[in-house]
């Protein structure tokens, strides 16, 4: 039974972490009704919205849920294998009552971290305490959750583990870890998405020297509010009979996520969608590579907007660039190179250059999509950043000199920082390029689109366009004959079969269902691809669009 000294919204926030286990994915609503219809309170207690609201929203601060999603909002568990999530959580609520007491502040525990990460030395927990100005055994609890946290938070904002140089008082000199802090330490690396690897002192000891490596260009500040000092976090005052009554609660906008990528019109899987991401965050570098028309570019600017966390043009603008690679394309362009300016020539700094230099001003990530990268020559393009892309030389340590350096005291050396993201784009159909050589594969995650005419693509034409169920059918049977002819043609094969972008409206189709969107689409866009494919063989053109539009051959 839960403790009985947890105040009421504490002990519906625990309700909420047993209903969540059972019911992840639910929707916000569904949990919602879980909670107040089938969880048992100690006490017969039966809480409203407010409680349940608060509750979920301090899962979601405790990083122990994640609320994704816009219309209904997804709830998914962040900690699926507790063995048993009460003393888990009475941890966490006692954490968090300590921080919003004062005993505990986000902010003084970040500035202590940075300030031994700047001196090149490690501290203790006891250190941790003596900056939040409080007595070790009073926070001994809370602290490993409040790293927790800051651990999180670094891995979204494209920090290296900020919590590996926390030991030990007696590990200060040395930066050791004992077994379990360093279990944990993995545990929490796992959590966010990296891969420790099999060597766990290795990973250690490479997240303790990026830590220092960091510190020279970190914030001095998280940003964060202080703590309301003194203020109950989960007790519910009485409400005064003179007082009036609140206004709706407005919701907080929620991370774009997974959810939102599917919800665009996204066929994948939210599993499929889900380990791109994380072989994004994993390797820096993500290639998505398929047929013409399966929406490479599109999923490539949704994964980034996924890692910044919205798609708001504004941010968007200011932290995603996009350019397409061309035959013509050359290294001065993207990276470096003499432009004439005023009647003479000056070093300017390319699109790649710039994105750099924005990602090393602030924190937080930063994404570059090359479209189409194999249509230039990548190797030629990119030079010396081709080995810096590697996710294990991001750091100044591993800096070049560029083959246009500007003259600066000590010369010039750059690296790639760690919070900036590369997606390129590749058409695997294209017959005017060759394959992508070695050292850019092996610098890159690749992920394979295909043509996607499931039920998932059906549900969303129907829903946001209106395409007849009936037709959606057609299209998919004869779709899905066309690409089986292609790929068994020798001449072309699986990487040439005609994507569902080809026929995925983005306007309703008109009220006859999508007939004569579908015969409009052929004869403009699919049958003049197929006079491409087949330029030699007319005969096999004209059985190609008696398939497609039996009803007008």
């Amino acid at each position: 039974m839960p403790d009985k000294s947890l105040p009421r919204r504490a002990r519906t926030m625990l309700a909420a972490m047993n209903a969540l286990r059972a019911l992840e994915g639910a929707s916000l609503q569904t949990v919602r009704d879980w909670l107040r219809y089938n969880a048992v309170f100690p006490g017969n207690l039966q809480p409203d919205d407010t409680d349940i609201r608060h509750a979920l929203a301090m899962l979601a601060h405790a990083g122990l849920v994640r609320l994704e999603g816009g219309d209904g909002y997804l709830v998914t568990a962040a900690v699926r294998d507790a063995p048993d999530s009460l003393p888990l959580m009475t941890r966490v609520l006692r954490a968090l009552d300590g921080e919003r007491r004062g005993l505990l502040s986000a902010e003084r525990t970040y500035s202590a971290i940075l300030q031994a990460a700047r001196s090149g030395r490690f501290l203790s927990y006891g250190d941790l305490a003596a900056a939040n100005r409080v007595a070790w055994p009073r926070v001994r609890r809370a602290v490993p959750t409040m790293l927790d946290r800051l651990a999180v938070l670094a891995h979204v904002r494209g920090w290296p583990l900020i919590t590996s140089i926390v030991v030990r008082k007696k590990d200060r000199a040395t930066g050791h870890l004992s077994e379990s802090s360093l279990q944990g330490l993995i545990r929490a690396a796992a959590a966010v998405g990296l891969s420790p690897g099999e060597d766990h002192q290795a990973f250690l000891r490479h997240q303790q020297q990026a830590v220092f490596a960091w510190a020279a260009t970190a914030p001095d500040r998280l940003g964060f509010p202080e703590p309301l000092a003194d203020e109950p976090l989960f007790d519910v005052p009485a409400p005064a009979p003179t007082s009036v009554r609140e206004p709706p609660a407005v919701p907080i906008p929620l991370p774009y996520g997974i959810s939102d990528i599917v919800a665009d019109g996204c066929f994948l899987s939210a599993g499929e969608i889900d380990e791109a991401l994380g072989r994004l965050r994993a390797k820096k570098n993500l290639i998505l590579q398929g047929p013409p028309g399966t929406g490479k570019t599109w999923l490539a600017k949704r994964l980034g907007y996924a890692l910044l966390g919205t798609s708001e043009p504004e941010i968007v603008r200011a932290r995603m660039r996009v350019v397409q690679f061309h035959p013509s394309l050359a290294y001065e362009d993207f990276v470096r190179g003499w432009r004439p300016v005023n009647g003479r020539l000056e070093l300017a700094d390319g699109v790649f250059l710039q994105a750099i230099d924005a990602a090393l001003s602030e924190p937080g990530p930063f994404v570059l999509v090359i479209e189409e990268i194999n249509r230039g020559n990548p190797a030629q393009v990119l030079g010396e950043m081709l080995t810096l892309l590697e996710d294990s030389k991001r750091t100044s340590g591993e800096g070049l000199e560029l083959a246009y350096p500007r003259d600066k005291p000590g010369g010039e050396r750059v690296h790639i920082p760690d919070n900036l993201y590369v997606i390129g784009t590749m058409n695997v159909a294209d017959r005017s390029l060759a394959l992508v050589d070695l050292a850019l594969r092996r610098r890159f995650a690749f992920v394979s689109l295909e043509p996607r005419l499931g039920p998932a693509w059906k549900d969303w034409s129907g829903r946001r366009a209106g395409l007849q169920p009936a037709v959606a059918d057609l299209i998919e049977t004869r779709l899905g004959a066309l690409n089986d002819l292609i790929g068994k043609d020798r001449a072309l094969g699986p990487q040439f079969r005609v994507g569902h972008s080809y026929v995925t409206p983005t306007a309703p189709v008109g009220e006859d269902g999508g007939h004569d969107w579908f015969r409009s689409v052929v004869r403009t866009e699919i049958m003049p691809l197929l006079e491409e494919y087949w330029f030699d063989q007319p005969d096999k053109v004209e059985d190609a669009r008696a398939a497609l539009l039996p009803e007008l051959a």
